[in-house]
C-alpha cells in the first residue's frame, strides 16, 4: 500500500510545493515510486515546476488522463506524465476551484485505482480550507504541515489542525506527520524566534525537531526539478533539509 502525504497550509507562499519537490526527489532517489499530484488551481507550483518536458506536450489539457481534473469530473484511472526527472505527476487545472462535495468521492476512487503503483504519493495542497483540500485529506494518510514563523502562517496552523480533526471523523487513517518550520534564518530573528516559541510550546511533539533554514538555491534547484540535495549537496546539509528528510523518514517509516 502507498502512503500518501497532504502537504499544506492555510497560508500560501510558506514553501509547500518546493518541499514536495524535494520530498519527491529524495524519495526518488531512495529508489521509491513516487507519484505528485498538483491540488492548486493556480496552476504555479508542481505542473511548472517540475519539468519543462510536461509543458511541452502537445496534449497538455484538462482533458488529458493526467489532468486531475478528470479525477473529479468521475472515477478514472488517471495516466502520470512521467517527468523527465523520473517522478510521475498528475497536473493541475484552473477547473478544479469549482468542484462540489460529492466530487470528492469519484477523486477518492480515482486514487485507489492507481495507488498500488507508487510506494508515496505526494499532495501538493492549495492554500484554502475550502473542498479541495477536504479532498486531500480525506484521502491523505499523513498531513505535513508547513510554516514560516511568522503571525499568518502560524495562525494558520491551528485552522487546518482543526479542519484535520473534522476529516478524521470519516478518514480513521488521518495521521498528522508534523509541522515543520520552513525558511528559518540562519540567525533567527526576534520575530522569527518568537513564533518558533510559540509553535513549540502549542504542539509540542507535533513539532519536526529540525527546521529548513532559507536559501535562494531551493528555489533555483526547484526550478530546474531538482532536490537541492542533487542541485547543491553542501546546501541541503547546511541549510537543514537532509536533516528534515531523515526525520520524515522516520516519522512516516520508522527508519
Amino acid at each position: 500500500m502507498s502512503k500518501i502525504i497532504a502537504i499544506a497550509n492555510q497560508k500560501g507562499g510558506v514553501g509547500k510545493t518546493t518541499t514536495c519537490i524535494n520530498l519527491a526527489r529524495n524519495l526518488h532517489a531512495k529508489n521509491k515510486r513516487v507519484l505528485v499530484i498538483d491540488l492548486d488551481p493556480q496552476g504555479n507550483g508542481l505542473s511548472h515546476l517540475f519539468a519543462s518536458s510536461l509543458l511541452r506536450q502537445q496534449d497538455y489539457s484538462d482533458e488529458h488522463p493526467s489532468c486531475v481534473w478528470g479525477m473529479f469530473k468521475e472515477e478514472s484511472t488517471p495516466e502520470p506524465y512521467v517527468a523527465e526527472n523520473g517522478v510521475h505527476v498528475i497536473t493541475t487545472s484552473s477547473r478544479i476551484e469549482r468542484i462540489e462535495m460529492d466530487e470528492i468521492y469519484n477523486f477518492l476512487g480515482s486514487i485507489d485505482n492507481i495507488e498500488e503503483r507508487y510506494d508515496y504519493i505526494l499532495l501538493d495542497c492549495p492554500p484554502s480550507s475550502r473542498v479541495l483540500q477536504h479532498a486531500a485529506l480525506s484521502v491523505a494518510d499523513f498531513l505535513l504541515i508547513i510554516t514560516h514563523t511568522e503571525p499568518q502562517s502560524v495562525n494558520a496552523v491551528s485552522t487546518i489542525i482543526t479542519t484535520m480533526r473534522k476529516v478524521q471523523r470519516n478518514n480513521k487513517n488521518l495521521r498528522l506527520a508534523g509541522i515543520v518550520m520552513n525558511q528559518l534564518d540562519k540567525k533567527p530573528t526576534k520575530t522569527q524566534m518568537e513564533y518558533s516559541d510559540k509553535l513549540n510550546n502549542d504542539y509540542g511533539d507535533m513539532m519536526f525537531v529540525n527546521s529548513i533554514y532559507k536559501t535562494i538555491k531551493v528555489n533555483e534547484a526547484a526550478s530546474q526539478g531538482l532536490s537541492l540535495a542533487e542541485y547543491m549537496p553542501k546546501h541541503a546539509e547546511t541549510y537543514g533539509f537532509n536533516a528534515f528528510f531523515d526525520e520524515f523518514m522516520l516519522r512516516i517509516e520508522g527508519v
